[in-house]
């Protein structure tokens, strides 16, 4: 056998090798694709905000046919903690009133058309529904106006009647036009510096007292600005904050809100779905929340209710629809049950006078691994969603998260070192002696 022989049948060997290898791990795969077909996912997640401090209790469980894994049990609530202070006497402090008014219209514009066929007649009834949202913010000085896109659904109804129907229904043709217009006003006190004022002998004092503490506040690095809350409940809240930190990069807040509220709108159309998919095929046995929410700029609070308030808009628009127009009837019915739990359990405020963050919120549901492949996909494919997982989600959270971990891992092999080196100096400061 010559040299190139045992090379070529050398070659084919090591060809059939890899195919092998190819063979079974294409094998693995698939049947680890069929497993998930066996995949159910229960989630029961409790969160609440105690004296500053979110307490949560998360429960995620894994069952593959009758075996069950418990995926995280975490649990950090104290129940040992006491009630916040009482504040002080009402009308001790001077007030000033921020006003905000969501206004929500609703033009239904319904256009008839009779055609007749013989001796019956077709009805074709058209409605193109337009629905706007504004937001409007005052303090009594300056008003903001925020404007929501309009949300355009239309439908197509067509009835056929016999001559004897249409004339006992007079439908004439033409054109009608509804308009239904709900306003929600919410006000939120704002609490004065009266009282810090009376603490010092004269105006003087107080002003110097307040420019001392405002260039201090502006050394502070930028990150800082999250940190900066008054009160009792500033260590719960600021601890709170520094575990989120891990995995946000807040360096800079206020360009983090901006890029936020660009990202939520390039993306609020392509999540909607989603979640209204998701939603359509997960099991909910509860949902409810009640969060209260405030940034240190009230413009921003504006900004970031408003971005979460089109969302809701978008997503229960996809629910409707749902609702409406869907073949199935199970499918309708559940759609409706959703619509209720969004507009009834699920209420969020923003607070324009405090930083703050405050949630009570119970939830409890299951699904089926492969129920969510085809949504997932749907969205991973989308342009918009590829953007923003590039350009926001990877800066802010992938990256940073990635070097908190990269760092502390080096802290954590430096310790060992020094507790080693101390260690062995130890036992050799034993030998000697």
């Amino acid at each position: 056998m010559t040299l190139q022989t045992a090379l070529i049948a050398a070659g084919h060997y090591l060809l059939i090798a890899a195919g092998l290898i190819l063979l079974l791990l294409a094998i693995l795969l698939a049947a680890a694709f069929l497993l998930t077909f066996l995949m159910r996912f229960f989630a029961d997640i409790s969160l609440k905000t105690v004296n500053g401090k979110i307490q949560y209790q998360i429960l995620l469980r894994l069952k593959i046919w009758f075996y069950e894994i418990i995926l995280l049990d975490s649990d950090d609530s104290d129940e040992e903690s006491a009630p916040e202070a009482c504040g002080s006497e009402p009308g001790s402090n001077e007030k000033n009133t921020y006003h905000v008014t969501f206004t929500d219209e609703k033009i239904s514009v319904q256009t008839t058309e009779t055609k007749r066929h013989g001796s019956d007649y077709e009805i074709i009834v058209h409605t193109e529904e337009t629905v706007s949202k504004d937001i409007r913010i005052s303090d009594g000085g300056v008003q903001t106006d925020i404007e929501m896109p309009d949300i355009v659904t239309t439908t197509d109804d067509v009835l056929t009647l016999t001559e004897d129907e249409a004339e006992n229904l007079k439908i004439e043709d033409g054109t009608v036009e509804k308009t239904e217009t709900v306003t929600t006003e919410y006000e939120f006190d704002k609490t004065s510096d009266a009282e810090s004022k009376n603490n010092f002998d004269n105006e003087d004092e107080f002003e110097k007292e307040s420019e001392n503490k405002f260039s201090n506040e502006s050394d502070d690095e930028s990150g800082d600005e999250f940190d900066d809350v008054s009160g009792d409940e500033s260590t719960g809240l600021s601890d709170s904050l520094d575990e989120i930190k891990r995995y946000v990069d807040l360096s800079d807040p206020g360009q983090f809100v901006s890029d936020s509220m660009t990202a939520a709108v390039q993306i609020s159309k392509a999540t909607a779905r989603l979640m209204s998919d998701l939603l359509l095929r997960t099991d909910i046995d509860e949902m409810s929340a009640d969060i209260v929410f405030g940034l240190s700029d009230p413009a921003d609070t504006a900004l970031a209710f408003g971005a979460i308030h089109s969302f809701n808009a978008s997503l229960y628009a996809y629910l409707a629809d749902a609702e409406e127009n869907s073949r199935s009837s199970k499918k309708r019915k559940k759609a409706g049950e959703i619509c209720a739990v969004l507009r009834d359990d699920i209420r969020i405020v923003p607070d324009l006078t405090n930083k703050k963050f405050e949630t009570d919120a119970e939830m409890s549901f299951s699904f089926w691994i492969p129920r969510l492949y085809i949504p997932v996909l749907r969205f991973l494919l989308n342009k918009n969603s590829r953007q923003v997982i590039r350009r926001y989600l990877y800066p802010y959270f992938i990256r940073h998260s990635l070097r908190t971990w990269r760092t502390e891992r080096k802290q954590r092999k430096a310790e060992k070192k020094r507790s080693k080196k101390s260690s062995s100096s130890n036992e050799i400061g034993g030998a000697h002696i």
